[in-house]
């Protein structure tokens, strides 16, 4: 795996874990896998994979459905054969994972359900990275303001 992979695999990692802490909508899940896997690669099959592990669990429990239509695309890529065997074998273990990660672990599951947000975006939507936000402004007399 190169580095442009690995990079891609971790932040797809972090989109997953928004996802199963329902911060943002699941429908950016399918978003993303449709994109890494329209012309599979690889490392983009490798990435979807990964993907699927850590947030496929959310797309059981919510939709048994739509999880089995996630796994198609595996299912098609497995049939046509033209990917390494290393990728191969990835494939054939999220199949028989099939369980994959718990969607949220106890001890981060800190948020009543009622007062969760999810954001509804898009891999697609102009967002504004609010970038004045990521000023530190040292506070001298913190412990007396927080009173």
């Amino acid at each position: 795996m190169c580095f442009h992979s690995l990079n891609c695999l971790l932040r797809s990692s972090f989109i997953a874990h928004l996802v199963n802490q329902q911060v943002v909508h699941e429908f950016i899940a399918l978003e993303l896998l449709t994109i890494l896997l329209e012309n599979p690669t690889d490392d983009s099959v490798e990435v979807a994979v990964g993907f699927v592990t850590e947030c496929g669990s959310i797309h059981r429990d919510l939709s048994p459905k739509a999880f089995h239509g996630i796994l198609e695309p595996f299912r098609g890529i497995l049939h046509e054969g033209e990917i390494d065997k290393r990728v191969q074998f990835l494939i054939e273990g999220l199949f028989a994972l099939r369980t994959c990660h718990p969607t949220i672990r106890p001890e981060l599951d800190l948020v009543k359900v009622e007062d969760q947000l999810t954001h509804k975006v898009s891999l697609l939507d102009e967002i504004d990275p609010e970038i004045a936000l990521d000023v530190f402004n040292l506070d001298s007399n913190f412990l007396e303001n927080e009173k």
